[in-house]
């Protein structure tokens, strides 16, 4: 896999890998069973499948439409499954599973995050992992340079034809005026786009496992999960932009000059 969606699958995909490498250490022979929920058109799955092969066996659950693709697409080594992670919990033994990742999907599920997440653990191996990737975007509700840093990138590539308002997702559309106050126009990209909110879904994870149990990632650099649906187009050129956008990202979270919009969790099941 290449493109743009490479590059935004690729520090979340690293950040598994290790954790992923530590489980296989402990245990040469061992194949890591992996639940990945809310896996869109199954890239992540994808792009593990590619570089550990028949040391790790995953399964892949969406209950978008997005997923159609990856169930056309799958080998038999992925299994890919259009269900919502209730109903499918439901049908497979507890202890199922070695890792289960939620990838920006926890806020999504109708149930309270403590309730989903409660039922995440019932499917873990004792000493398994749950991962959330989360978007912790009331950060920069009202920061006003954080949304000016994103804008102007974004007014940039438009100009140059970088982006393209026929790549724009529909609903990310009218971010795009710019006659709009900069709060206005992120309030536009995160209308619609949760169930629940960052803090609630902190609180539900700690809840279940419980702060000895839970290690947290936060002030992580995550506004590339935006620029593709913005209209960052997929070629030589938009990823050569992508490329350097997550590099000023990265700087200006690293110098405190924006907020990072992620957070990481990792929760161990220990019996």
């Amino acid at each position: 896999m290449d493109g743009i969606t490479y590059l935004v699958k690729e520090p979340f995909l690293s950040f598994i890998k290790n954790l992923i490498d530590s489980k296989l250490a402990d245990d040469t022979t061992k194949t890591i069973r992996i639940l990945d929920v809310g896996c869109g058109d199954g890239s992540f799955c994808r792009l593990l499948d590619a570089h550990y092969h028949d040391r790790v066996k995953l399964t892949g659950i969406d209950p978008g439409d997005d997923i159609a693709m990856a169930i056309e697409q799958s080998n038999k080594a992925i299994e890919f499954l259009k269900d919502t992670f209730m109903s499918y919990a439901d049908k497979v033994q507890e202890a199922s599973f070695d890792m289960v990742i939620f990838t920006k999907s926890l806020h999504h599920c109708p149930d309270e995050p403590k309730i989903t997440v409660a039922r995440a653990r019932q499917l873990l191996a004792p000493n398994g992992l749950f991962v959330a990737e989360e978007l912790w975007t009331h950060i920069i509700d009202d920061d006003e340079h954080s949304h000016r840093w994103l804008f102007d990138r974004v007014d940039l590539l438009h100009a140059t034809g970088t982006m393209i308002k026929e790549n724009v997702r529909k609903d990310f559309v009218p971010a795009l005026n710019t006659q709009l106050p900069l709060v206005e126009r992120w309030r536009i990209i995160l209308s619609g786009c949760r169930e629940h909110t960052s803090a609630a879904c902190k609180q539900g994870i700690l809840d279940v496992f419980g702060h000895e149990n839970t290690r947290i990632t936060e002030n992580v650099a995550q506004l590339r999960e935006f620029w593709t649906a913005l209209g960052l187009k997929d070629d030589e050129s938009g990823k050569a932009a992508m490329t350097e956008l997550i590099q000023q990202e990265a700087r200006a979270v690293s110098s405190n000059e924006i907020k990072g919009i992620g957070i990481l969790f990792v929760c161990e099941n220990k019996q």
